[in-house]
Order: C-alpha cells, then structure tokens, then sequence
C-alpha cells in the first residue's frame, strides 16, 4: 500500500489534514486564559499555516500570531482572508526576538511553538517581555517522543528503512529537558513569570482511514521532512509500506484509525 499514492485533492484538504489531528488542543489551551477582556491582545506563538491563531480570533478581540516560517504565514493569511477575520496580524519573527513592545499583550497562548526549540531561557524572557502584568499564558509541549504520534511511529520507520537513526536530531536529550516538570518551570519562573503549573492533556488523533492517516505523519513537516524529502523512491516505497503497518498496529475500527496523544499544559500569568 503506498500512502502518499493518495494525496488531499485541494490545498483546503491538505490544510485539514495537518490542523485536525491537533485540534483537541486548541480549547484546552484557550479554557486557561478564561474571558478576554474588551480590546485585549492574545499572542500566539508559532502559529504556523494559522493555528491557534484562527480560532482565538473568533472570541478574542484582536490577535496576532507569530512564526518563522514565512511561507506557512502566507498560507495562515489565505486561510484567515477566506474565513473574513480582520482582527488577526500575521507575522514573521523568532521567538528569542519578537520585535513586540514591552507588557503589549493581555494574554499568550502557543501550541508546540515557544520552548519547544532554541533558546528556552530567552524565548521564556521574550514572552514575559511582551505580556502585561497579570496576563496568563498557556503553552502545550510534547514532553516525549512516545506521545506524539509523528514521532513515535516516524522514528520507527526510520530505523527500519535506514537501520538506524543516525543524522537525526538527539531527540532523547532534547525530550529529557522537555520531559522534566521542574525544568519546563524554571524556564518560565526565571523570566519573571508566576503561579507557573502544569498538566497534563490526553487526546485521540482520528483519521478516517489508514491511508489519510499516513498521508498526515509524511507530509506534517516536521523533524522529519528531511528524512522523508531524502528517500529514493524505493525507500518512499518501503517507508510507505513501514508506516501503513505501524498505523494499523495502532487502535483501527470501522470509524477509522485513532492515534494516541499527549501533552504538557503549561499556564500562569506574568
């Protein structure tokens, strides 16, 4: 079975499939920040093609949402013209150097974004910066590669394909600063922040099938892209295959495939 043989039929499907396996995660975000205040301004940090961007900007006043990736804020900027919101801003810039002015923002939100990578202690230094006193904050952070479906079952398709994971990022030291509840505070408390806490958030990633499901861990961008962007075509081929079975080894009823996911809330206020 070749996954990426079906590929979304419309940019519009293909931006469904990378945003709706991590949808789950925007109310959580949003419910720890409670009402916005009249004219308050919610940063979102890594929004990339829009997210959580978009949907705050249907109850939050005025919102801008922040990326490196220029490329994915042309499409974030597509999506929000096409949904007719304009009290968004779209911008590019690097979490260490927003180029925001101090205490501008009654609130942040950031869904794998900020102090996923990079310099924790300056991206922690740069929101309490841009965030009034008081303003709460709510950041989610995979906090092992087990939980997050693209790298759990990514990981292994490159050990089967490749025989090792070898020029791959040391995920295992990245995700034991990640993994560690006191470190993840310390970021934060260190720059200034308080009532700084943490949980945990259990979702399911559903696809309706095993095929959508790949098309999703292979085209999602990622850590992994440059493995995948390298493969020859008879490794695209054997990747293909790899990952098709390591998703139907996953839960698989006749509603579609479900994929375990987990994450880290943080939260507090400036």
């Amino acid at each position: 079975m070749n996954a990426l043989a079906h590929s979304p039929t419309s940019s519009k499907d293909e931006h469904a499939l990378r945003l709706a396996p991590l949808a789950a995660v925007i109310p959580a975000l949003l419910s720890k920040l409670g009402e916005p205040p009249a004219g308050a301004r919610l940063l979102d940090l890594g929004c990339g093609i829009g997210e959580p961007a978009l949907t705050a900007a249907h109850s939050w006043p005025h919102v801008v949402g922040c990326d490196q990736d220029e490329q994915a804020l042309e499409i974030a900027r597509g999506r929000a013209g096409a949904e007719h919101l304009d009290n968004i801003e779209l911008r590019q810039a690097s979490f260490e150097n927003l180029g925001l002015a101090d205490a501008s923002f009654e609130a942040a939100i950031s869904r794998f974004g900020v102090l996923m990578f990079g310099d924790r202690h300056a991206g922690g230094r740069e929101l309490a910066r841009v965030l009034a006193p008081g303003a709460p904050y709510a950041l989610a952070l995979w906090s092992a590669p087990n939980d997050n479906p693209y790298l759990r079952l990514g990981l292994r398709t490159v050990e089967r394909v490749l025989g090792s994971l070898e020029g791959l990022p040391d995920f295992a030291a990245h995700f034991s600063e990640l993994g560690s509840t006191p470190t993840v505070l310390s970021w934060l408390t260190d720059a200034g922040m308080t009532n700084a806490g943490s949980d945990w958030f259990d979702w399911d990633a559903e696809f309706p099938g095993i095929e959508s499901a790949c098309d999703y861990l292979m085209t999602a961008g990622g850590p992994l892209a440059g493995f995948y962007a390298a493969l020859s075509d008879e490794q695209r081929k054997e990747a293909c295959t790899v990952q098709a079975e390591l998703v139907a080894a996953e839960q698989v009823s006749g509603s579609g495939v479900v994929l375990r996911s987990r994450c880290r809330i943080v939260s507090g206020s400036r």
